[in-house]
């Protein structure tokens, strides 16, 4: 099958033995935990806060030293920040064991489910819950990430399944304490915003990925969102919430937005960014099964330093014909000493790329000193084109 690349440097394969352990032999294991030579994912095995889990990476980005043994999501030694809920009829169950301190933090009582198993193997972290008729089951394996070719990201996948014999709707929120090693403010971005503050998306304003990184110069962690990415089934969710941890975790579904609200949690003065991801409540028949995925690991930049400072980010290959749109996303930061006037950045695209939204040209005008952009291009790779280009 013919491919196209389109991204602006030469690709790096790396050739690697996708070597990966698996930890919990023993009975009562405080964790569960699944590794390979980039990323960890590390599960809840205690009673307390059982089916939580964090993210870490090992080697991280072979080309970067920095990123060795760094949290992506908070969760050491044992995860119990990041939780799902499952809303059934209404009704908010938080997915796993209980928890303590989660009710202790926010003076609340939650509802939570009946546990039915929860096992590893050598390729996934599988943990299964009962909330009335509908069972949920958690999987956690590593994924592909399409920047980067290698397996450096978590794919994170809910199963639910109505057993009854009447129907039900179930939805699920997802969130997720994120952090980048020591950093926990780092902003996210996601099309022409760097997201410092509350914000909230709408299923048609969410790009297919976002990323987070402290600067574009020499980032510590790049760290990488997918949500829409049709070819494996992940497909965007109807809502996107950035905000401050304890904004999302006092509250189960509902949360009290504040557009503009800073990262800062109350009585707190540093930054705690976290995100929630929805999927909206549907109709589930019984003895159907409805499947909701997203991704989150590690993500590809191609630097470019200098007193303007390039990245570039973008899936490392694609198919010719494909019908999905694919997104390039360039940064443009002044890491010199002055400010940048009539600055124009130029996309130089190889040819049957279709520009979908944005432009190939883009007049920047002033930018000041510490100042990054971010341009976003969406394309599609005409039929028929001939490749690799």
């Amino acid at each position: 099958m013919n491919r196209l690349c389109v991204t602006a440097a030469t690709a790096i394969i790396l050739i690697s033995s996708q070597l990966f352990t698996v930890a919990a032999p023993a009975s009562g294991a405080p964790t569960l935990i699944l590794e390979n030579e980039f990323i960890k994912i590390i599960v809840n095995n205690q009673k307390q806060d059982l089916g939580r889990f964090a993210v870490e990476t090992t080697l991280g980005d072979p080309k970067n030293q920095g990123d060795n043994n760094q949290s992506l999501i908070y969760g050491r030694p044992i995860p119990w920040t990041s939780y799902t809920t499952i809303r059934v009829d209404n009704n908010d169950f938080v997915f796993g064991g209980p928890s303590n301190r989660l009710s202790k933090r926010t003076g609340r009582d939650f509802q939570f489910g009946q546990l039915l198993d929860q096992v590893s193997s050598e390729s996934e972290i599988r943990t299964g819950y009962k909330f009335g008729e509908v069972t949920v089951t958690q999987n956690l394996s590593f994924f592909r990430t399409p920047s980067t070719r290698v397996n450096d990201s978590v794919l994170i996948e809910y199963e639910l399944s109505n057993t009854g014999k009447t129907a039900a709707m179930v939805g699920v929120r997802l969130m997720l304490d994120t952090k980048l090693g020591s950093n926990d403010g780092a902003p996210f971005r996601m099309g022409k915003q760097s997201i410092t503050e509350e914000t909230k998306f709408s299923k048609d304003d969410i790009y297919p990925f976002w990323q987070a990184f402290d600067n574009l110069t020499a980032p510590s962690i790049i760290a990488q969102g997918t949500l829409d990415l049709p070819e494996d089934r992940i497909s965007p969710p109807d809502q996107l919430i950035l905000a401050n941890w304890g904004s999302l975790a006092d509250s189960p579904w509902d949360v009290e937005y504040e557009q503009g609200r800073s990262f800062i949690r109350v009585g707190e003065d540093e930054k705690d960014t976290a995100l929630a991801i929805y999927w909206m409540p549907i109709q589930i028949a019984p003895g159907q099964t409805r499947r909701v995925r997203t991704v989150y690991g590690l993500g590809g930049l191609t630097l470019s330093p200098g007193d303007l400072s390039l990245g570039l980010t973008a899936p490392a290959e694609a198919t010719i014909g494909a019908k999905r749109e694919l997104v390039i996303m360039a940064y443009i930061a002044n890491t010199g000493g002055f400010d940048s006037y009539n600055t124009v950045a130029t996309f130089k695209m190889p040819k049957g790329i279709e520009i979908l939204q944005g432009q190939p040209v883009n007049k920047i005008g002033q930018l000041k000193v510490g100042e990054t952009r971010q341009i976003p291009l969406r394309i599609r790779i005409k039929s028929g084109t001939p490749g690799p280009n």
